[in-house]
């Protein structure tokens, strides 16, 4: 649940003050979101502060004189540290937008690891903004505690676009109400503001000469220390209803158009984990993954493989907090709908403790009838598998595998969830190209798996053999092909090629224990 806390330092009229209340109460939607005023006790008008009742979710606290730099710092660095947003206002100003306050949060959570500043619709200067707790804690500050009032955009506006932490959501409008934008009449608090002018333009002229470089690096390294990260200091995740990772090795190239594609998608993750595994093209990686504010780079320390490389990743992923997390390969081209898909699957559990993946197989046994968008999938492995928390508590928690190229964790975890009488579903039509190649296209499109290699040319058997499965049996098969010429030998997850006829008798004498894999060629089994 998001906790924003939004900081107003009241020294106009009570009126106002009221007016910002309603609006906020009227247009907020966070659950969690609160409000919180700062009033003078020495405020010529304290009685009518005394008397005004506060809508639920706000308070307003009374004190010595403070300035509004010094309200919003008391607030978020001393008094409310446990908040994860803090949003400034001033009493002059009304929320417009309806879910103004979710809108800056998730925006500020997609830019740098949520070390970000928000601000909506505005007249001139950045007003009413909205930073991540990371980045004001870090600081030290909400505002830098020399300035008073005026000049603090100036500030905000020259550290935030020299470190790219500025996120601007032009739909959000919280209007200000000021009489430079003839909506009110110059008070004695406007006319002291203005008197302050001079004075904050001498702090911020020092400030930029002599504190703006150092600053900007260290925001800068804080924000490095976000989003690249060692394998064992995943950030810790919250408020993800699905949380998306992918792994990648040597593959810039690919991963380069993968991520070209995921940053097409409408609606799209808040953040996108991608986990690297001692790349020789680390350095390239690592320069793509930080122009797009949304991706943490999670690095091994040693390269671990393919298989132990997913579960390490997966186990990494629900340490932190996940408790939905979609698997990808970064040899993947993603619909425009897949991440829709994606959070449809999760709401709606067509089956309870059933798996779900984004990639449909080309070629594969007939599926069942069309349930929802998904089909039953009854060739191997997972592209794009959803794990739920339960599912992986229960197989992948403790799974290890031999290091072995050929033998997939998806596939494991897809036999053993049959095994316990579950199902497994894919998307109808697919959400995932599963390219594998920089051209654009796999060097066998025939193939269904990845522990098919994507021969160029087969042998006079494999191509008399083209069908190709998974035993998922207990005890070990052996058997007959080739009218009983040719016998094969098969334990738990051993693959084997056999006939058109052998497949279909495997499969229809053995539903429990043989699995498709798919085809070299272009035929279908039935």
């Amino acid at each position: 649940m998001y906790k924003l806390l939004t900081m107003c330092s009241s020294h106009r009229r009570p009126d106002m003050l009221e007016r910002m209340m309603k609006s906020w109460r009227e247009t907020k939607r966070g659950p969690a979101s609160r409000l919180v005023a700062y009033v003078d006790e020495a405020n010529p008008m304290i009685a009518q502060y005394k008397a005004i009742i506060p809508p639920k979710g706000a308070s307003i606290e009374f004190g010595p004189y403070k300035t509004m730099v010094q309200v919003v710092n008391y607030f978020s660095c001393e008094k409310y540290r446990d908040f994860e947003y803090y949003h400034e206002i001033n009493d002059d100003h009304v929320c417009r937008t309806e879910g103004w306050d979710i809108k800056m949060m998730e925006a500020i959570d997609r830019k740098n690891m949520g070390v970000a500043v928000c601000y909506g619709n505005t007249q001139n200067m950045p007003t009413s903004t909205m930073h991540g707790a990371i980045l004001v804690h870090a600081l030290g500050y909400f505002f830098p505690p020399d300035y008073k009032h005026s000049w603090v955009d100036c500030w905000l506006t020259s550290i935030g676009f020299k470190t790219n932490i500025m996120t601007h959501l032009p739909e959000v409008n919280i209007e200000h109400m000021h009489p430079a934008f003839g909506k009110a009449v110059k008070d004695d608090t406007y006319r002291a503001v203005e008197e302050d002018y001079k004075k904050g333009e001498l702090i911020f002229t020092k400030w930029y000469n002599s504190q703006c470089a150092a600053d900007v690096k260290m925001i800068g390294d804080l924000i490095d220390r976000m989003r690249v990260v060692a394998a064992k200091k995943v950030p810790n995740i919250y408020n993800e209803e699905l949380s998306v990772m992918m792994t990648t090795y040597n593959r810039y190239d690919l991963l380069e158009r993968t991520v070209r594609s995921y940053l097409k998608t409408e609606p799209r993750p808040r953040r996108l984990y991608v986990f690297d595994d001692c790349s020789n093209d680390l350095p390239k990686i690592k320069a793509l993954t930080l122009r797009i504010p949304e991706v943490v780079l999670v690095q091994s320390e040693a390269r671990l493989g393919c298989v132990r490389k997913n579960l390490a990743s997966i186990k990494a992923m629900f340490e932190a907090g996940a408790d939905n997390l979609l698997v990808l390969d970064s040899d993947c081209v993603f619909s425009m709908d897949w991440y829709k898909m994606a959070l449809e699957i999760i709401r709606a559990r067509p089956r309870e403790g059933a798996l779900h993946c984004l990639f449909n197989a080309k070629i594969h046994a007939p599926l069942a009838a069309s349930e929802g968008g998904l089909v039953e999938k009854v060739d191997i492995g997972g592209l794009g598998l959803i794990i739920t928390r339960p599912i992986f508590e229960k197989y992948l928690a403790e799974m290890t595998i031999a290091e072995d190229e050929r033998t997939n964790w998806d596939g494991a975890l897809c036999a053993l969830v049959r095994k316990d009488g579950g199902r497994v579903y894919a998307c109808s039509p697919s959400m995932l190209e599963h390219t594998g190649a920089c051209e654009g296209e796999h060097p066998n499109p025939a193939i269904v798996a990845a522990d098919f290699q994507g021969e160029v040319s087969f042998t006079a058997f494999e191509l008399s053999h083209p069908f190709k499965l998974r035993y998922i049996g207990e005890k070990v098969y052996r058997g007959f092909d080739d009218n009983g010429s040719y016998e094969f030998e098969a334990n738990f997850m051993d693959t084997v090629q056999v006939t058109r006829e052998k497949a279909r008798q495997l499969l229809q004498d053995g539903p429990a224990r043989w699995m498709l894999l798919g085809c070299l060629t272009e035929d279908s089994l039935y």
